[in-house]
């Protein structure tokens, strides 16, 4: 029982940071007026600064974000956000695809774990929820 409290809160918790998430974004659309240098001062070899790579398209929601928290080093971060998404997964028909995306997790949680002692937790915590315990 208390794996499955564990989860109901977790899922309570991401559905209100995504809700602040969506108000922050709303805000931030607001057009800036910015001030636009002429032509001539900016050197013609140069390139985009630090362009960033479009994210990868979510099979699930929140798919990308749990990814992001693996790359940070936010390994408990990922595990809690993948156990919230499971009961999205199994009531939008994807489970499939949350098989593939925690596969990829527990992947990378023990190549994670080899390297640093911080991964080791939450490989503990992931494997036991993928025993259902």
């Amino acid at each position: 029982m208390g794996l499955y409290s564990f989860a109901i809160l977790t899922l309570a918790l991401l559905f209100v940071g995504c809700a602040k998430k969506q108000e922050a974004e709303t805000t931030a659309e607001a057009p800036v007026p910015t001030v636009e240098e002429p032509a001539a001062a900016a050197p013609a070899t140069t390139k985009p600064a630090a362009a960033a790579t479009p994210a990868a398209p979510e099979n699930l929601p929140g798919e990308n974000e749990i990814r992001a928290a693996l790359d940070r080093k936010d390994y408990m971060g990922s595990l809690d956000r993948l156990i919230a998404l499971r009961g999205v997964a199994q009531a939008g028909g994807k489970w499939f695809e949350y098989r593939q995306l925690a596969a990829d997790v527990g992947e990378r949680l023990v190549e994670a774990a080899q390297k640093d002692p911080n991964a080791v937790p939450a490989l503990n915590g992931y494997r036991q929820y993928m025993a259902g315990q």
